[in-house]
Order: C-alpha cells, then sequence, then structure tokens
C-alpha cells in the first residue's frame, strides 16, 4: 500500500509558441496543452506590474486552491487577503476598506458566493468593488446567476493565468 501520484508535464514542440499554463487547481481537470499559435498572432504580453501593491480579498473554501492563487498572485506583488468562509470575508472588508477588488468562490458552505456578494454590494462603501466570481460553475445559468448576484465578472476555474490577470487589470482600472 503507498500513494499514487501523477504528474502532468506539459510537452511543446519548438514549433510551438509558449503561453503560460493554465493555474491547475487541486481536484481539476488537468488543462489540455496550449495550441500553437503563428508568432502574428501570438497575444501582447500582459503588463503586470499594475498589479503590484494592490490588495485583493481572495474568498475560497478550498484550501489548495486558495494556496494556489495566493501564491501565484503573491508572485506578481498583489497584497492577498485570504479567507476561507464569507463571514469572515466581511470582517475582512471592514478591517481593509482599501481592497481592491474580491476574487470569490461560488460554492462555499453556509453562506454561498452569491449571497456573499449580495450583502457586499449592500455594504455602501463596497457598492462598487469589482467583485470577480472564480468558480468550477461553467453553465450560462451559472454565470448569469453570478452577474444577477452583483459580480463585475465570471472566471472558470482552473482559469489560464492569462485571463485571470487580463480581468484583475481590466477591474482595477476604474
Amino acid at each position: 500500500m503507498g500513494s499514487t501520484f501523477t504528474l502532468w508535464l506539459p510537452i511543446r514542440s519548438e514549433e510551438s509558441v509558449s503561453t503560460e499554463p493554465a493555474l491547475s487547481l487541486p481536484g481539476s481537470t488537468p488543462a489540455l496543452p496550449p495550441t500553437p499559435v503563428a508568432p502574428s498572432q501570438e497575444p501582447a504580453p500582459l503588463d503586470t506590474r499594475r498589479l503590484v501593491g494592490k490588495k485583493i480579498l481572495i474568498v475560497e473554501d478550498d484550501a489548495r486552491n486558495l494556496y494556489a492563487v495566493t501564491s501565484l498572485l503573491e508572485d506578481k506583488g498583489v497584497q492577498v487577503l485570504p479567507t476561507s468562509s464569507a463571514v469572515e470575508a466581511f470582517s475582512i472588508l471592514r478591517a481593509h476598506p482599501d481592497v481592491d477588488l474580491v476574487l470569490m468562490d461560488i460554492m462555499m458552505p453556509d453562506i454561498d458566493g452569491y449571497q456573499a456578494t449580495r450583502q457586499i454590494r449592500g455594504m455602501k462603501e463596497f457598492s462598487t468593488l469589482p467583485i470577480l466570481a472564480f468558480t468550477a460553475k461553467a453553465s450560462g445559468t451559472d454565470r448569469a446567476q453570478a452577474l444577477a448576484a452583483g459580480c463585475n465578472e465570471v472566471l472558470v476555474k482552473p482559469a489560464e493565468n492569462r485571463k485571470l490577470f487580463a480581468e484583475l487589470l481590466r477591474h482595477l482600472r476604474s
């Protein structure tokens, strides 16, 4: 009796153009390797320097996911305020009214991400705070529910790093 581990290594030919790997979260299906992109179609690199010093609250009940996203953002100079519950998120927001953005997991026990977002929107000082749903729920109905609850955007786990950074930068502008 022992442990079995699976290690996924992307294999790319020299002809393919490297893109940032997907943020692979435990328990998720591994992302497929990126499709080769012709050099003329390669997206412009993202300037993530604007993330340095931003304060982002991450509300995520899965410790592995919380660690993965926290590490990714901290590597870009983001000040991360991690929490595993909506109730704790409300306390953190009151203690840190200068939070720039919230990444909100939708499927949480007790208070789910929809209700948590509604409650944050009900706090006058946070009525316009950018809230991005960060969820494995990927249907059109799930997206509509998140937007109706007050989320500014919905990111599906596992999100490619480039997509995550692009959305953060887009919503941090205002």
